[in-house]
């Protein structure tokens, strides 16, 4: 037993040279050392910077009311509230689309901040808070965008993600949220369930796979996929179990889903969806590690959009996909412990590293995908530029 743990252990460990420098892996958390103090004048020092350099904006002069007010101010967890009421504006006058990418990136390392401090009740009142705002209004324009070319993608929680068609509405790996900061609710729930046509999990993992929401999508008469060995309660004509090379193609009504058969580490089987949705391909990933599996992507065709977990390694194999659009996920899993989350700060150095900086989405740039990385709930219009 010892000597499969250690073997187990270099498994995990002896990463190439080529994924260190990507940054493969989640862990170390840099946030997991900092105090709720450290934190707290972190993100002041962040606020005072954004003041500075965006100077004229409406949440600049926020940003900079707020830096000053901590500096005065006796109370240990305002500034929790303060620095995500900033964050917030900032990316609602700059959407992922067509904002200032700067200051987006700048939103999104604020948010680090406060999400990764340790859980305490204010945290969860304040951070709750910002979460159901989020949700809130990714369900309000779930219901009401309508989609007439191309998709229009929602990041929900985790590697949650919604993606809209004009004739089609599927979601990956949705899960309400963490419980230590309120998740959707019942109602919130059967909304989004009653809009999806069908709900695919990759994997076992409770931030992946949430059992209720899936009975929810039965109950509502709606499909769903998963492994094969997922929940054996779920059953139904309404559930497709699929994995590995002999999945081949599963259809679902005018939906066609593929499954790769991938792995997270030594862990779990994770299913690596490519879905054709209206014509358009949207790769999700999951936890996916098995990076192998990704050289089979090329036998299926050009991969448009790719929505891809930002710690298991990615650019091992958006190359090979000839993808148009790729959007991070699982940052900032609050379910985990602050030493197992990825932050923001983490996926920007990586796609800074692989060239994959955001241009725009009518130009993506010679590296790869155009990249973008969005936060709770926000979401973005894609058309293909494909001849």
């Amino acid at each position: 037993a010892k000597l499969a743990r250690r073997r187990a252990f270099w498994a995990l460990n002896s990463l190439p040279a080529r994924m260190r420098r990507e940054g493969y892996g989640s862990w170390p958390n840099w946030f997991a050392r900092k105090t709720r103090g450290q934190l707290r004048l972190l993100a002041r020092d962040h606020l005072a910077e954004m003041a500075q350099r965006f100077e004229g904006a409406d949440f600049a002069s926020l940003a900079a009311d707020v830096a000053e007010a901590d500096a005065r101010r006796d109370d240990r967890h305002r500034w929790i509230r303060d620095a995500l009421r900033v964050a917030a504006a900032a990316l609602a006058s700059h959407p992922p689309a067509t904002g200032d990418q700067a200051v987006r990136e700048q939103a999104l390392l604020l948010l680090d901040f406060p999400l990764n401090v340790r859980r305490s009740r204010h945290w969860r009142v304040h951070v709750g808070r910002f979460y159901q705002r989020c949700m809130a209004r990714a369900l309000d324009e779930i219901a009401h965008t309508r989609v007439r070319e191309g998709l229009h993608v929602w990041k929900m929680y985790n590697m949650g993600f919604v993606v809209k068609s004009a004739r089609h509405c599927v979601g990956f790996d949705i899960h309400p949220g963490s419980r230590r900061t309120g998740p959707l609710s019942a109602h919130q729930q059967d909304r989004l369930a009653g809009m999806l046509d069908a709900a695919l999990v990759s994997h076992l993992h409770f931030d992946h796979l949430h059992a209720g929401f899936l009975r929810r999508m039965l109950a509502a008469g709606k499909q769903i996929v998963l492994p094969p060995t997922l929940r054996p309660g779920l059953k139904g004509r309404n559930v497709h179990r699929v994995y590995g090379r002999r999945a081949g193609l599963t259809r679902i009504g005018k939906l066609s889903v593929r499954s790769l058969p991938g792995w997270q580490r030594l862990l779990t089987r994770n299913n690596v969806y490519v879905v054709d949705i209206d014509g358009h391909r949207v790769l999700h990933n999951g936890d996916n590690t098995r990076h192998g599996v990704y050289y089979r992507v090329s036998e299926l065709g050009p991969i448009d959009v790719i929505l891809a977990n930002c710690w298991s390694g990615f650019g091992q194999w958006d190359h090979l996909s000839e993808a148009q659009l790729l959007i991070t996920g699982h940052e900032n899993e609050l379910s985990h412990v602050v030493s197992m989350r990825a932050p923001f700060r983490r996926t920007y150095a990586k796609v800074r590293r692989m060239g994959l900086l955001p241009e725009g989405l009518d130009a993506p740039s010679a590296a790869g995908p155009d990249c973008r990385v969005l936060s709770w709930g926000e979401g973005l219009r894609w058309r293909s530029t494909r001849a």
